[in-house]
């Protein structure tokens, strides 16, 4: 199943067999070699309610999930994501909103894409790369609490050394100035026309 440019679908973070997150996006380009997809502020999804926790107390808890979820709306900046089928990442490309300026590259570590009948559904892994917008930069972001995840048993010591790894070879790709970084998608500009999504569709929390 191949989804046709201008289609929205849903990008959900699933574990266990629940959602946790879930935000609509529009695809812009979907086949063998690249999935490519677009999120505008208004853009309405939803999140896990519950206790929160860990550095900034941006993290769930252990056992804090209430069950339910609660909305959450994208702000700020445009973003074009661009992922191989089969790659632990995304590529971001962020771009604020108000003005259109090219902010920074976004690694995002993340479990493969799955498609699904609804779009695709993933992992975030927590740990990501910030490139600058020429390439010749990166940090981590979010190390603290890749550590907070480790420390409360949400990520095994065998899988906090997979995702970093991931990131080294992803950041290796970055170096070598290799796809996506290559192929002009700094250059891509949305349809002026396009307008948020506000809506998610029936079934949006179940899981195959």
């Amino acid at each position: 199943m191949r989804w046709e440019s201008g289609s929205v679908v849903l990008q959900r973070s699933v574990r266990d067999g629940k959602v946790y997150g879930v935000m609509p996006l529009r695809v812009v380009r979907d086949d063998d070699d690249l999935i490519a997809l677009y999120i505008c502020p208004g853009n309405r999804g939803k999140m896990r309610k519950g206790e929160r926790g860990g550095p900034r107390g941006r993290d769930m808890l252990p056992g804090g999930w209430a069950g339910d979820h609660e909305d959450v709306t994208w702000h700020t900046n445009r973003a074009l994501f661009l992922c191989r089928p089969g790659d632990a990442y995304s590529v971001g490309l962020f771009r604020r909103d108000s003005d259109g300026k090219f902010l920074y590259w976004y690694i995002n570590l993340q479990a493969p894409l799955r498609r699904t009948r609804l779009g695709f559904d993933t992992l975030d892994h927590v740990l990501d790369v910030v490139v600058a917008p020429d390439l010749s930069s990166w940090t981590w972001k979010d190390e603290d609490e890749f550590t907070w995840y480790q420390e409360v048993g949400l990520l095994t010591p065998e899988e906090a050394i997979a995702i970093r790894a991931e990131g080294e070879r992803a950041i290796e790709v970055m170096n070598r100035r290799e796809s996506p970084y290559c192929d002009g998608w700094e250059h891509w500009r949305p349809d002026p026309n396009l307008t948020p999504i506000t809506e998610l569709p029936a079934g949006w929390d179940k899981v195959e």
